[in-house]
């Protein structure tokens, strides 16, 4: 159940914002594997995350988060960059986009509330891709059971009458600081 649950919460809240052919999500033993478009998480050619995925990250922040009770998640966030000049910021090459993009995927979960400790970021040139890899370490099944199941109620996507009634107001951008 535990496994199942840790699944379903990390599904709940990947589509709440995108439209099931935008991801693939597959679990094996205690690994997640999330495929999601760059398209909906990036701006055209540039190393900026659109504004209106801010509640995507605080709320997949609140499941990798350190504090959760009897486990940890630790992820690996590669980005892969296709090397179609139309598709890059000008001057960068598909590697530093990828990297550039991966870093700040990380950064705007870290900023979000995800521990830092249990994140690493990577690059790849490829078919404009976000691959997350998120490996579950169990060390108190009860308790860990037990939050998952917690939160698998707060992102049941059946309970939620009008997504746009989530959003804030004023979101904030997450943008890397090219200076």
């Amino acid at each position: 159940p535990l496994y199942h649950s840790v699944e379903n919460n990390i599904e709940g809240v990947i589509e709440a914002y995108l439209s099931m052919d935008e991801y693939k999500l597959k679990m094996d033993s205690e690994r997640v594997i999330v495929e999601m478009d760059t398209k909906r998480f990036f701006r055209p050619k540039k190393v900026a995350l659109i504004p209106e995925m801010v509640l995507f990250f605080e709320d997949l922040a609140s499941i990798l988060e350190d504090s959760q009770t009897g486990m940890r998640m630790e992820s690996q966030i590669l980005v892969k960059q296709s090397e179609n000049i139309n598709e890059l910021a000008s001057g960068m090459s598909p590697m530093e986009m990828a990297g550039r993009r991966s870093a700040l995927f990380v950064r705007a979960l870290i900023e979000s509330g995800a521990s830092a400790s249990w994140l690493s970021a990577g690059a790849m040139i490829g078919d404009n891709r976000i691959i997350m890899t998120m490996d579950l370490f169990v060390e108190d099944y009860a308790k860990a059971t037990e939050e998952a199941l917690k939160l698998q109620n707060v992102f049941n996507i059946e309970d939620i009458e009008d997504i746009e009634d989530l959003k804030q107001p004023e979101q904030e951008e997450f943008e890397e600081d090219t200076q």
